[in-house]
């Protein structure tokens, strides 16, 4: 558990927070959340848009962030990607809390609002997928998909290279967030795009059912952009 210094003008936004997320809480929604595997210590079932509603009512704030995200209750997690300062957000803290994410939606979260917008995102995505835990890689598969023009050929031919050599593993979002990365590529240009259709063809007949969805969802994107 981590501690913080007592402050009173932090503690009322957290008050008025938890009890806007209680009023908008859907008891539905976090049921199927939860079968859907999304692991959270609360989860209110609170829809993202109204998520970002709350999270509008505030100024970034780094303190009142870092508060919201150790409080481990999805809505607050969230909110915390919206409203911690971009300039203030530093490679320390985003490993840590890629380290404390235990599911795909805050992977998304984190890389949406934050990630993608911090200038040190497109040289720690290598970092980030050569994590031994699953989530950092989504993370930095995601990110690069939405930096994707900032990454040098070396850089996008680096991650093209690892999502081949990856070892075949069970969980959908993963190879999800592959397929999203490849996708993302693909739209820089032609050339690119045939270039990884090219490497990931040995996709095409793999007997490991989510690769062959990566092949699949590339060349959907391919056949959309480049078909005459």
């Amino acid at each position: 558990m981590k501690y913080f210094l007592y402050n009173s003008a932090i503690e009322e936004k957290i008050r008025t927070i938890k009890k806007s997320i209680l009023l908008s809480m859907n008891g539905i929604g976090s049921d199927k959340m939860k079968d859907a595997g999304l692991a959270y210590k609360q989860n209110f079932g609170v829809p993202l848009p109204r998520i970002k509603e709350i999270a509008a009512g505030y100024s970034p704030d780094s303190q009142l962030a870092l508060r919201l995200w150790h409080l481990n209750i999805r809505e607050t997690m969230i909110m915390s990607t919206l409203l911690y300062p971009r300039l203030l957000f530093t490679k320390e803290l985003a490993d840590k809390w890629m380290n404390e994410i235990e599911n795909t939606e805050l992977c998304e979260q984190l890389s949406l609002n934050l990630l993608q917008h911090i200038d040190f995102a497109p040289q720690e995505i290598k970092t980030w997928i050569h994590s031994a835990i699953i989530y950092p890689q989504i993370c930095g598969y995601l990110t690069a998909s939405r930096v994707a023009d900032k990454l040098s050929s070396a850089e996008v031919e680096a991650i093209i290279h690892k999502i081949i050599e990856s070892p075949q593993i069970e969980n959908f979002t993963f190879y999800h967030a592959q397929s999203v990365c490849l996708r993302y590529f693909c739209r820089q240009n032609e050339t690119l795009a045939h270039h990884i259709q090219a490497k990931i063809s040995i996709f095409e007949h793999s007997t490991h059912k989510f690769k062959q969805y990566v092949f699949e969802e590339v060349m959907q994107e391919i056949n959309f952009y480049y078909s005459s």
